[in-house]
């Protein structure tokens, strides 16, 4: 524990400056402990004035409003957040740094000694928590050394670990089971549990037990950050530092977030088989935690940096100059290295007002046969980058590609959530080798750093407001959710996801589901095994749902709820005339239950008459002609406090402050469930139900199912959430619309004046609808172009809706492991290489066949070279040259600095070096691309727009007829930040053509590789995004016409021999004819009932 010696200390400043002893830096008791379980003491020499006094001036000057807001909020809020540039000046700041432990106790003693927090029961505050933050000087992890222990640092890096937040014990109460009496409390630090040998009281040896009730627990976390790797030198591997998290600061980050962690720098001694070692361990107790959001801000540029950066901005031949300076011991591939750096240099994301962004960056494919340094360009551009992270689909096992969730010695035996490749990579570049050979869940990881996975912009969400469009969520909302065991609960969202698209989305359209999301969405879903065995439901990716099997999705949920006996009726101001000043009633207090029936039949057939002068509500009117519904609406008024009257058709009840009460539903078409019914448990909500349906409902004879009627479309989207929360789910239907003229029963017609809608009750044994039943194929996919929507809440499961028809869905991708949920940011460009599946690249074959990768994933890419090892004499001379140098210089260099050599100097090394010397230093390369990212964003000219345009329509205009696309508008997306990359090369501030020449002929070589269909002598962008080129979905729709036309009345079946001679006829290979149908029936298109026979599913 810390001792202090102090010199010339007066009583008075003795006293306050006594206590010393802390149990951490945020929180404070009477006597705290520092240390672990080895007795390690720190004694500080101070020379001690009226620091206390000096520390009440400063906060009553500086801090007065955050003191007033502590006294409101205590002790929801109880963190007082000091700027260190406020006492930077100050001999405060000196002793801070130095002795943090007994500054913050002196913060803590002057806020309660002078009652600078005033509480309502006059009670001083047991837990205030003082916080320093924005130290002028930051330490980076490798430069922490032992005089630093215990003093206060800031330090700088990525969050790579987490655990999970559990309470720690401070101080611990036990009972002795001797004489029974509780020990005092036993102050407890980090790390070792410290029981009292003996009791205290009767003095025996005996077992002490914990009295929980009596201790005292802090919310605590441990956190592991690692130096950010734009601050490293080529090469080095970052260091870690672990950091001690506790009460409100604890789940505050996420792994891959940047931060400044400001705290104490403690030392814990290492113990080895139970021996003290003379070695320590660090760690740091956190004070505070600034997360930061800096892109390329950590990369420090000197003016002489600036000054360099601009002398090649100006440099005609920049462009050749970055390209060179790209791997340069790699001889060739000019245009990859091209493509990369545009990739470093990345286009301009942008936020849209409607809240969708636009990615700025550029994501690269490398595709091809081994050994033509792929591996090898992959590392060297993680080395340039800024933000660089080399990973392999391979072996990316510890952490994946997001994050994985482990149990190791780091938690203490709790999971733990550690950042993959993808995250620490956040707004830099993310190096992925053999891509084709990594697992199924990292491939969905990707998807997610390249495109985010949503909903279209017609789809609704739940929330605790209402159903709301997506675009119309607030970070103020609560949305519903579905948790793990069923059950309906509200949680306010993590993320927000608004993003352009242009591409296919899923529709599974049946009477009861109706959904419309991206290839890459999660579905909760209950796929179907065989005859009645079902798998049970899961979240699975929409394009890894076998869309020809049948499947359930779920509708309904059990809600709690909370029970209420009685329903108050506010008082109002009634007046005897009009010279009475008026007198308050009393409020009227009604059972719950007969307030829900009357509420029922009031919005179903009420409203409120008012004074025709005064506009005063003062008579509530119920119609009702119906026999069997007048006597139950009779029986409910009685059991009401009001008096009423029936003329036979309406029932009366003069009663001003119910009329008061019930004005604000408002008009037929504006009524609305109050929020206080949708708050109540599934048994009350069940009495409206019934009251709303004797109103406005009927039973259809036919199909016996229950539907309620109402002009307002808030009552309806109400009553769909009354009928969630009991248990069931309802459809809403636009049943007729305002203006529709309609015949009377006499006759004549009527107009309606509003909306009429339709709820369909979906009750017990419904809610788990077939989708794909009955041989019915109810799944299908079409083009789309707008935006895009969807919400990330903890329980990954939103309740949806779309035309009327809601749904338990999933939100957009997380990391969910192990209980743990975080939302990680990858924002990243990636670089990635594959190679193909047989070993070597077939031009004749389409690249997704070659390539172990969804077609999905495949279309993300802007751009995708394929680099064969093709003999060609001359190309094969200049490489073995260039190899054969690059070696012999290389032994030239190691020979002469072993044993000098005559005529070699360092002037002959430096030519022998100059084909593998970068043509700019890798260093200032660094720089110059977080100078252009930092502060150049351009703007498209007149002349790089049209010229963009022109392409994108020549290409376009190639589709005629029944050719097929050459591309979509993802390619023309992909042309602007290609040439924004481009602009940005050369720090200019407007895109020009250039700029848009210089890339069209990259793409031109791209598309010439992945996109073109030799049998028709065209480009087919389908080739790339579906896998199947418009030549193969010919041949494709001829098969199943050819077995459609010769099945006839025969059951659906086809001869395969006759199928064969049919499409030959056409003019069809056949082989091709038999690889497709081979790829029909692995597909689940085509059965082949028996041997010789096939027919379509």
């Amino acid at each position: 524990m810390p001792s202090a010696r102090l010199i010339s200390a007066s009583p008075k400043e003795q006293a306050a400056t006594s206590r010393w002893r802390r149990c951490s830096p945020g929180s404070f008791s009477p006597q705290g402990s520092t240390g672990e379980g080895s007795a390690v003491t720190e004694e500080v020499t101070v020379e001690v004035t009226d620091v206390v006094g000096e520390w009440t001036k400063f906060l009553k000057k500086q801090y007065k409003r955050e003191l007033a807001e502590l006294s409101r909020e205590y002790p929801h809020k109880r963190s007082l957040i000091i700027d260190f540039r406020k006492i930077l000046n100050n001999r405060l700041a000196f002793e801070l740094l130095r002795s943090p432990g007994k500054v913050l106790g002196d913060i803590r003693d002057a806020i309660v000694q002078n009652k600078l927090i005033k509480l309502k029961d006059s009670q001083d505050p047991e837990q205030i928590n003082i916080r320093f933050t924005n130290l002028p000087q930051k330490t980076d992890v490798r430069d922490i050394r032992a005089d630093q222990i215990n003093t206060f640092i800031g330090i700088e890096g990525i969050l790579r670990k987490t655990t999970e937040v559990r309470p720690r014990i401070v101080s611990a109460v036990f009972k002795c089971r001797s004489c029974g009496k509780n020990t005092e409390p036993v102050p407890q630090g980090y790390g070792r549990f410290d029981e009292p040998d003996f009791c205290p009281n009767c003095e025996r040896k005996t077992r002490l037990d914990l009295v929980m009730n009596r201790c005292r627990f802090v919310d605590a976390q441990k956190l592991r950050v690692q130096e950010s790797p734009e601050g490293l030198r080529g090469g080095e591997q970052p260091q870690t530092l672990d950091i001690d998290v506790t009460d409100d600061l604890t789940g505050m980050v996420a792994p891959g977030d940047r931060v400044v962690v400001n705290g104490i720098l403690r030392s814990v001694q290492r113990i080895n088989s139970g021996q003290k070692s003379t070695l320590f361990d660090i760690y740091l107790e956190c004070n505070s935690i600034e997360i930061g959001e800096k892109e390329f801000e950590e990369v420090s540029i000197t003016e002489e940096d600036e000054t360099k950066i601009m002398a090649l901005a100006r440099d005609p031949s920049i462009y050749k100059k970055i390209a060179r300076s790209i791997a340069p011991t790699i001889y060739g591939t000019d245009d990859v290295k091209e493509a990369i750096a545009l990739q470093l240099f990345g286009g301009i994301a942008k936020e849209m007002p409607d809240g969708s962004r636009l990615r700025g960056d550029i994501h690269v494919l490398l595709v091809g046969d081994p050994g033509i340094a792929k591996s090898q360009i992959l590392r060297y551009v993680v080395k340039l980058s800024p933000r660089g992270i080399y990973t392999s689909g391979k072996s990316s096992t510890s952490a994946g590609l997001t994050a994985t969730a482990v149990k190791d010695e780091f938690g203490d035996g709790r999971w733990t959530l550690e950042a993959g490749a993808l995250v620490l990579a956040d707004m830099g570049i993310a190096a992925v080798d053999e891509m084709d050979k990594m697992a199924k869940e990292d491939r969905s990881a990707l998807h997610e750093a390249m495109e985010q996975q949503c909903y279209d912009d017609v789809t609704e969400v739940l929330t605790e407001a209402g159903w709301k469009l997506f675009r119309d969520v607030t970070s103020d909302d609560r949305v519903a959710t579905l948790s793990p065991d069923g059950r309906l609960e509200y949680a306010s969202p993590s993320d927000f996801v608004a993003s352009a698209y242009d591409g296919e989305l899923y529709y599974i359209k049946s009477r009861q589901v109706d959904l419309a999301v991206t290839p890459n969405h999660r579905m909760y879903v209950n796929l179907n095994r065989r005859a009645d065995e079902w798998e049970g439901f899961q979240l699975i990716r929409m394009d890894e749902v076998p869309t020809h099997k049948r499947m359930r999705f779920k509708k309904n949920a059990a809600w709690a709820g909370e029970r209420q006996e009685t329903y108050e009726i506010p008082p109002v101001t009634k007046f005897a005339n009009q010279n009475s000043k008026g007198k308050l009633t009393d409020p009227i207090r009604i059972g719950m239950d007969d307030w829900l029936e009357f509420l029922g039949y009031f919005l179903s057939e009420g409203s409120v008459q008012r004074h025709h002068q005064t506009q005063v509500p003062y008579r509530v009117i119920i119609s009702q002609k119906i026999p069997e519904s007048v006597e139950k609406i009779r029986q409910c008024l009685e059991r009401l406090p009001f008096r009423f009257s029936y003329d036979g058709a309406n029932f009366a009840i003069n009663a001003k402050q119910l009329a008061q009460h019930l004005a604000p539903f408002g008009k037929c078409h504006e009524k609305y469930v109050p929020d206080y019914a949708k708050r109540l448990p599934p048994e009350q909500i069940g009495i409206l139900l019934d009251a709303l349906m004797l109103g406005d409902g009927y039973v259809n004879k036919t199909t016996g199912v229950s539907i309620y009627i109402t002009s307002s479309k808030r009552l309806a989207d109400d009553v769909t959430e009354l009928l969630l929360k009991k248990g069931w789910s309802g459809n809403v239907h636009l049943m007729r619309e305002a203006g529709t003229v309609t015949p009377t029963p006499r006759g004549g017609t009527s107009t309606v004046t509003h909306d009429i809608f339709q709820v369909t009750f979906i009750r017990d044994g419904q809610n788990e609808p077939n989708v794909n039943s009955n041989g019915q194929r109810q799944i299908e996919k079409r083009p789309y172009k707008g935006t895009i929507y969807c919400l990330e809440v903890p329980n990954h499961i939103l309740y949806v809706r779309r035309n009327g028809i809601p749904i338990w869905c999933g939100n957009s991708i997380s990391v969910a492991k192990a209980g743990i949920t975080a939302t990680l940011k990858s924002r990243c460009a990636l670089l990635g290489a594959a190679n193909p599946k047989l070993g070597r690249f077939d031009q004749f074959i389409p690249i997704g066949e070659q390539i172990d990768m969804p077609p999905s994933l495949l279309s993300r890419f802007d751009l995708i070279f394929v680099m064969t090892d093709q003999p060609e004499a001359e190309r094969d001379g200049a490489i073995a040259h260039h190899i054969i140098k690059t070696h012999s210089v290389g032994e030239l260099i190691k020979q002469h600095a072993y044993t000098p050599l005559p005529d070699v100097d360092d002037a002959y090394i430096q030519r022998a070096l100059a084909p593998v010397i970068p043509d700019i230093d890798p260093t200032l390369l660094r720089k110059y691309i977080a100078y252009a990212k930092r502060t150049c964003f351009p703007i498209l000219s007149d002349g790089a727009q049209d010229a963009l345009i022109s392409y994108y329509m020549r290409l376009r205009d190639l589709a005629s007829g029944n050719k097929p696309v050459p591309v979509t508008a993802r390619q023309l997306e992909a042309l602007v930040r290609l040439a924004e990359a481009s602009a940005r090369m050369r720090l200019s501030t407007t895109i020009d053509t250039e700029d848009t020449d210089r890339i069209l002929k990259i793409v031109d070589v791209c598309l010439r590789q992945v996109a073109y269909d030799a049998e028709t002598g065209s480009f087919d962008i389908d080739k790339l995004v579906t896998g199947v080129m418009k030549s193969q979905r010919d041949i494709i729709r001829s098969v199943k016409e050819a077995i459609r036309n010769i099945s006839g009345d025969s059951g659906g079946q086809a001869k395969l021999d006759e199928v064969l001679d049919i499409l030959v006829q056409q003019g069809f290979s056949r082989d091709k004819i038999e690889h497709t149908i081979e790829q029909l029936k692995r597909g689940g298109d085509l059965l082949e009932p028996r041997h010789g026979y096939i027919k379509v599913t």
